[in-house]
């Protein structure tokens, strides 16, 4: 019966360590800046908060867009500027804004 236990113990911290890495942003931003060439984390943003709208369609591992609590982002991949972001406060006074539509940003509140 004892060695039962820490057999339970390790399941269970194995189960919730996989719930956890799988349905909240960590696990995946992890996986990705870990493996993925070019997947970066916003530095406004962090693993825990930063959520993938929408992936990179070809043969590259990166997001095309991005959001977390304060703005939503569009990632350029230049040298000099690799996103471009927007409040999600601003997106309220952005007609028609879509959230994975960067021409439906209003650039005026980008920053």
């Amino acid at each position: 019966m004892k060695s039962f236990i820490p057999t339970l113990s390790i399941a269970i911290i194995t189960l919730i360590l996989l719930t956890v890495f799988t349905y909240l942003p960590v696990g995946s931003n992890l996986w990705h800046v870990m493996t993925s060439n070019g997947y970066i984390i916003p530095k406004e943003s962090s693993l825990f908060s930063f959520q993938v709208i929408e992936m990179n369609q070809g043969s590259g591992e990166w997001w095309t867009y991005g959001r977390d609590d304060q703005y939503y982002y569009h990632f350029l991949a230049l040298p000099d500027r690799p996103y471009v972001k927007i409040p999600t406060a601003s997106t309220v006074n952005c007609p028609g804004f879509i959230p994975n539509q960067f021409g439906t940003w209003c650039l005026q509140h980008t920053r």
